[in-house]
């Protein structure tokens, strides 16, 4: 599982990478810099990969990746640069984010919980890892 979360510039994810309820690493980097943005993803390897490369590529409208992720929730990401950021789900929908912070992953309600709190995306995250199941391992930290 993978908890993101995003404000003020600075993008923050969880190093734990799961299969099923086993813990199988601490220190996944899941924050990509591409083309001056941040890019963040949660969801099964094959389809982050399919992403990223998507997003490398243009993401192009006609050529979307098939993703494996076949429900929402299943896959999600956050896309960060200057000019603002974007959320996608399990079938791609790139849509403009509303709001001072943004999340995804597991545990959005805590997340959320954490940043209306006033916690930085930062704090929001070390919080989870610390009272969240399937949040674990290093706290990767990006600013834009």
């Amino acid at each position: 599982m993978t908890v993101i979360a995003y404000r003020d510039g600075i993008m923050a994810a969880d190093g734990g990478t799961w299969s099923d309820s086993i813990l199988c690493a601490t220190d996944t980097r899941k924050i990509v810099r591409l083309d001056g943005r941040l890019v963040a993803c949660c969801g099964q390897r094959p389809d982050i990969e399919a992403f990223v490369i998507w997003l490398r590529s243009g993401a192009p409208s006609r050529d979307k990746p098939l993703l494996n992720a076949a429900k929402d929730g299943d896959f999600g990401a956050i896309v960060a640069d200057a000019d603002g950021v974007w959320l996608a789900d399990h079938s791609l929908r790139l849509y403009r984010a509303a709001g001072d912070y943004h999340v995804e992953g597991a545990h959005d309600g805590f997340l959320r919980g954490a940043l209306a709190a006033g916690a930085t995306a930062e704090q929001a995250v070390r919080l989870a890892v610390r009272h969240c199941a399937y949040a674990a391992g290093n706290v990767q930290v990006e600013s834009l």
